[in-house]
């Protein structure tokens, strides 16, 4: 994740969809925000193993500030 945050130029915005670990999560928008990059936390609703649904229906949870 550290070496995708240097990739980041301002104005942009990142939406991590990744089931990460809640600290992990804060130190990446932390990274990126000093940046002045955006972030989104989009996690797939149900974790990753529950999840069985077609590409085309994914449920997301959108957090952001």
């Amino acid at each position: 994740m550290t070496g995708s945050s240097y990739a980041c130029r301002p104005a942009r915005l990142v939406v991590d969809m990744g089931s990460s670990e809640p600290a992990g999560t804060r130190r990446l928008a932390e990274t990126v925000q000093a940046r002045g990059v955006g972030y989104v936390d989009a996690p797939l609703c149900g974790g990753v193993v529950k999840v069985a649904v077609t590409p085309a229906s994914y449920p997301f949870m959108l957090v952001g500030a």
